[in-house]
């Protein structure tokens, strides 16, 4: 047979585009011997129990002339050829390309450019999961993530106020919250307080979509005067940015205790809202003075007004379009006031200041500038309702798919196919790694991620991999001599099941237990399906309870196979069932029945080209008989959720 063609290539684009990569072919410049190495491809996972690894790829390049030297000058790819760039390799056969696997370019240590060797410098790849895992920051928080990512207009500063102590820093610029502590005018005794009697970090449980907290905020009754508080704090927000059209400021307020919400606006009298100092010496010409707005319970013409619930989250806007001369007062999903007043030049905000004379917590103050398109009534009542519910009834691929566009994924590198329709329970991101958190996701479907050869982000769906038949029959003359092994599992006898937020189920095969040990396998849900955890344990009992061959894989040499035999292996992917035939008398009968948990490529050095599968136990009823797959109740839709 002839040798394969393999195609190594690399997105050499001088302004790369994830939606049109300009792949270049670097074939010609692959090092197999003289230094050089296999060129290997790796996709999938161990067996079905363990967790999905990230694709990796592997090959070398001669280097003799310093072309794959980075930051090299005088390479004709400086500039191109650098960290963080595609790469993939592809198997040409018949007229028809293969990808095998595509992944984001690493380089690794290589030594200092020898002319007088080919000195090849090995290349490393992985996968956009394997670089979620080894260099993406940890998720802020569920409401975090939300605001970072949605909504018009140039967020131009943003404070969760998350932060465990003070000062509490912006997420955009780095800037830090300075907190101060006030008094009332006239009130006498000492200045020496400790901060944090008045803003307590991390006190208050964020509103129920949010899984972080956030500072609580007290006063001081005066020593003096009856009813008066006395000492209370301050936090200036630094900002810093011209304003031409539209600022919106929103800030999520739980109240302590009951107070009015107010919306004023007329020549020369500030805009109430209570106790949050939004915009200082900006928004009002300094010849009308007042020079700041800022929190009272009088003033001019009333827009509306409405009394907070106590120790109930809002959202709440104050939109200035200086164009228009209108003000509008958003609070949560039930007030809506708006004001016109004198017209506005344009403007430099320089801070944001919040929490004069204030009880109760402040979260997530954000600060948007832009046109008439800026933070429109839409979107806040879309963030009021993601306070409230998170990503609550997210199927796993639309989890998948939020997921990877907040970590930073490109949209044409994400492929969830819509068959992962399991509905999830609200996220829970604080501290998690956006790889964690898209696995966990797949995990609540027994939806295995994967990337595909192209390297998108993909799953192979339950539903899919369950009431298939087999993909392939491959013959057991085609295995390599000594590579097929076998074991028996040891049987499972308890199962328990652990809802996310809720209880367990469990469930128990005793006669199992005597006869074959103890052996316990435990899972972790956030399906949303409250029926689920307990079929999980039922079926996961009856899927592993029995004793079953497991073959941990075998290797196929490709050049002993025709082209269209080449093309059929090619074809094969993660979580297709393959039937091997024509195996040895006295094999046990489920072992032919094989799922393809993950595949190995490798091509040289020499003639070698090889195609080695990783596999599990067809996990049914009867050999080769697919397992049951229940539908449980129409939870989402017209039609009923696959559960377990």
């Amino acid at each position: 047979m002839a040798d394969p063609e393999i195609r190594v290539l690399a997105d050499l684009a001088a302004d790369p585009d994830p939606d049109n990569p300009e792949w270049v072919e670097i074939t010609d410049r692959v090092a197999y011997g003289d230094g050089g190495r296999a060129v290997t491809v790796t996709v999938g996972r161990q067996d079905d129990l363990a967790e999905i690894r990230p694709t990796e790829i592997e090959f070398a390049l001669r280097n003799h002339d310093g072309r794959f030297t980075p930051a090299n000058a005088a390479s004709p790819l400086f500039g191109r050829w650098e960290q963080g760039r595609r790469v993939m390799v592809v198997e040409h056969l018949d007229g028809a390309d293969y990808p095998l696997g595509a992944g984001i370019l690493s380089m690794p240590e290589q030594r200092v450019v020898d002319p007088r060797t080919s000195q090849p410098v090995t290349v490393t790849a992985v996968d956009w999961m394997g670089r979620l895992d080894g260099g993406a920051a940890p998720f802020v928080s569920t409401l975090a993530e939300y605001i970072r990512n949605n909504g018009s207009g140039r967020l131009v500063e943003y404070y969760p106020l998350s932060d465990p102590e003070h000062p509490m820093m912006s997420l955009i610029t780095g800037r830090l919250a300075q907190p101060k502590i006030q008094r009332f005018p006239g009130e006498g005794g000492s200045d020496d307080w400790d901060l944090t009697r008045l803003i307590k970090p991390q006190a208050v449980d964020g509103p129920p979509g949010d899984d972080a907290s956030y500072p609580a905020w007290s006063m001081i009754p005066s020593q003096t005067t009856p009813g008066l508080h006395s000492i209370y704090a301050e936090m200036r927000l630094p900002v810093e940015v011209e304003v031409d059209h539209v600022i919106a400021v929103s800030m999520w307020v739980r109240k302590a205790e009951v107070e009015q919400v107010e919306a004023v606006w007329s020549s020369g009298t500030p805009l109430w809202i209570p106790n949050v100092a939004l915009l200082t010496d900006v928004l009002i010409p300094d010849n009308l003075n007042p020079s700041t707005m800022w929190v009272s319970w009088d003033g001019g013409d009333v827009v509306a007004s409405r009394r907070l619930e106590s120790d109930a989250w809002r959202l709440v806007t104050i939109r200035v379009d200086l164009t228009q001369s209108r003000l509008d007062l958003w609070v949560g999903d039930d007030l809506r006031a708006a004001g016109t007043g004198i017209p506005l030049s344009p403007v430099t905000v320089p801070w944001v200041e919040i929490g004069s004379y204030y009880a109760g917590s402040i979260a997530h103050v954000q600060v948007r500038v832009g046109d008439e398109t800026t933070w429109t009534y839409d979107d806040h009542l879309a963030q009021h309702a993601a306070g409230y519910h998170g990503l609550h009834r997210q199927t796993v691929a639309d989890r998948v798919r939020t997921l990877a566009r907040w970590a930073g994924v490109p949209e044409a590198d994400i492929a969830m196919p819509d068959e992962c329709a399991t509905p999830l329970l609200p996220a829970r991101l604080a501290g998690q790694s956006p790889a964690a958190a898209i696995r966990a996701a797949g995990e609540a479907g027994q939806d295995w991620i994967i990337t595909d050869g192209l390297g998108r982000i993909t799953a192979v769906p339950r539903s899919r991999r369950y009431n298939q038949n087999p993909r392939m029959s491959i013959p057991w003359g085609w295995i390599q001599r000594g590579s097929m092994r076998m074991r028996p599992d040891q049987p499972v006898t308890e199962v328990v099941v652990t809802r996310a937020g809720g209880g367990s189920a469990r469930r128990v095969d005793p006669a199992a237990a005597r006869r074959h040990g103890v052996r316990s396998l435990r899972y972790e849900l956030a399906s949303d399906v409250a029926e689920d955890a307990g079929n999980l344990a039922g079926w996961a009992l009856r899927a592993y309870a029995a004793p079953r061959t497991r073959s941990p894989g075998f290797v196929i040499n490709m050049l002993s196979r025709s082209s269209t035999e080449r093309a059929e292996l090619l074809s094969l992917r993660v979580g297709d069932l393959i039937e091997i035939t024509g195996m040895p008398e006295g094999t046990p009968a489920d072992l032919p029945y094989q799922v393809i948990n993950g595949i190995k490529h490798t091509i040289g050095p020499g003639r070698v080209r090889t195609i080695e599968f990783v596999t599990s136990p067809l996990l049914g009823p009867a050999p080769g008989e697919p397992p049951p797959c229940p539908m449980v109740g129409d939870l989402v839709g017209p039609d009923a959720v696959i559960a377990y």
